[in-house]
């Protein structure tokens, strides 16, 4: 483009000395008719070279303005692409390939996680050396990092009754505050399970249990041991009657020895 630009441009400096060469020609061989026919030729010949660089330097500039909408287009198909990637692996390697029950499962995931982080916070009332995580093959699959291991990652299963038990009431537990977000809970029942515990870990248990009366929730436990029936201020007794099929409730007071809030039930 340059190249034509300097050709023209070329012509026209040609132009410009053939009309001067003809303006200091005083020879006796040219008529003043043939000088002043030399002259309009040579001044048409230039205007239509001013033309074809006035053309091509248009073409230059609708050039460059085009050059530069297609670096914009560039730019928005980089952004645009960059969007595009991003939707396919939301598509592809999380929700799976676009499927209804992969969709499902990917948002349950999201919410194992919020209710597994609310079931720690609980779960380190307890003991401090399980955590729950989101682990394994499957999305929803559950394991127990076990700090005094390491940090080793253990299933479920290899927990022991009592470690089982905490895990369990620290998922309900977190369950129950993730729910109640929207639809407060204000009544849990817990039933059994507090027989494998050890005295240690039974008496942590009742203690994290008695503070959440804090937050107004009333909680209940559905218990036959003998510890949870001292600790616990009121009691609702089930009590099998003489007549077949039918059973007995009575209400005791709470023991003098510990002083509790009305919230706390034992039924047993």
């Amino acid at each position: 483009m340059e190249a034509d630009i300097h050709a023209v441009s070329s012509k026209l400096d040609d132009c410009h000395k053939r009309r001067n060469s003809h303006l200091s020609l005083a020879s006796s061989e040219q008529t003043m008719e043939d000088i002043v026919h030399e002259l309009e030729k040579s001044q048409q010949l230039c205007n239509e070279k001013r033309k074809e660089e006035g053309a091509l330097q248009e073409f230059i500039e609708s050039n460059f303005r085009l050059m530069q909408q297609q670096a914009e287009m560039r730019s928005a198909h980089q952004q645009a692409k960059k969007e595009s990637d991003f939707w396919i692996y939301m598509s592809k390697d999380l929700i799976g390939q676009g499927a209804r029950e992969s969709l499902r499962e990917f948002a349950l995931t999201i919410v194992l996680d919020q209710i597994l982080m609310l079931a720690n916070g609980r779960l380190k009332q307890f003991s401090s050396r399980f955590e729950l995580i989101r682990h394994g093959s499957e999305m929803l699959s559950i394991s127990v990092v076990d700090h005094e291991q390491g940090g080793n990652i253990r299933p479920i299963n290899t927990l022991s009754g009592g470690e089982t038990f905490l895990a369990s009431l620290s998922l309900a537990l977190g369950l129950s505050a993730y729910s109640g977000r929207s639809a407060p809970i204000k009544t849990l029942f817990i039933d059994e399970g507090f027989g494998t515990l050890d005295h240690d870990k039974l008496d942590t248990v009742i203690q994290a249990l008695e503070n959440l009366r804090s937050t107004g929730i009333t909680i209940g436990v559905i218990s036959h041991i003998e510890m949870m029936k001292e600790r616990i201020s009121t009691q609702i007794i089930v009590e099998k009657s003489r007549r077949e099929g039918v059973s007995r409730i009575r209400i005791v007071p709470a023991a003098k020895s510990f002083k509790a809030e009305p919230a706390d039930v034992l039924i047993s």
